[in-house]
């Protein structure tokens, strides 16, 4: 029992020293005459550790790309031109893009959490409701046109793609929305 807890503490001991003192420790130990089998066993513990020197700058390289690759998506998501919100299939969102919390003019934070149908009028979120079950049971999306609520302004003129949201496994219970305004085209409908 005693030499368990011995061990521990110098595994402790050893994990807390810097890398010179632990350089210093190994040369000590190299200048204490080894059979040839403690000579083996050392040899193979040094190629071991460069190995696994070399995995983990192989690994940080990889994160790194990792983080870029990671950054890049968000930008893109954030600042597509076209809006878009992941729901779930109660229509709470779950994700929305810096685009779409333009469209409808609500802090993300808020917007997070807070149902999809909040952003329309009565009948209009009736007939949404609607459209969001066929396009969780379907594999095509489905495109509708509903205005969506704006706080202090005139309803926003959108065209809307509702999509599934495939998972790996083939399972998903959240729909992605993607979100095109269409005011300018109204507009020149209009004129």
């Amino acid at each position: 029992m005693k030499k368990m807890r011995f061990e521990g503490a110098e595994m402790k001991k050893h994990s807390e020293m810097t890398k010179e003192e632990l350089q210093r420790e190994m040369d000590a130990l190299m200048s204490v005459p080894l059979s040839d089998a403690d000579q083996h066993l050392i040899q193979n513990l040094l190629v071991h550790q460069v190995e696994l020197e070399m995995q983990n700058r192989t690994l940080a390289e990889t994160q790194g790309r990792l983080e870029e690759s990671r950054d890049r998506y968000a930008d893109l998501y954030d600042h597509s031109p076209v809006g878009y919100v992941t729901i779930d299939e109660k229509a709470v969102i779950k994700e929305i893009n810096l685009t779409a919390t333009t469209m409808i003019d609500v802090e993300r934070t808020i917007a997070i959490g807070k149902t999809f149908t909040a952003f329309m009028e009565n009948h209009d979120a009736r007939q949404f409701i609607q459209y969001m079950s066929e396009a969780s049971q379907s594999a095509q999306s489905i495109s509708i046109d509903l205005p969506l609520r704006v706080k202090g302004r005139d309803p926003l003129p959108v065209q809307m793609l509702l999509v599934r949201e495939w998972s790996i496994s083939g399972n998903s219970n959240l729909l992605r929305i993607c979100i095109i305004d269409q005011s300018q085209r109204k507009r020149r409908e209009q004129e």
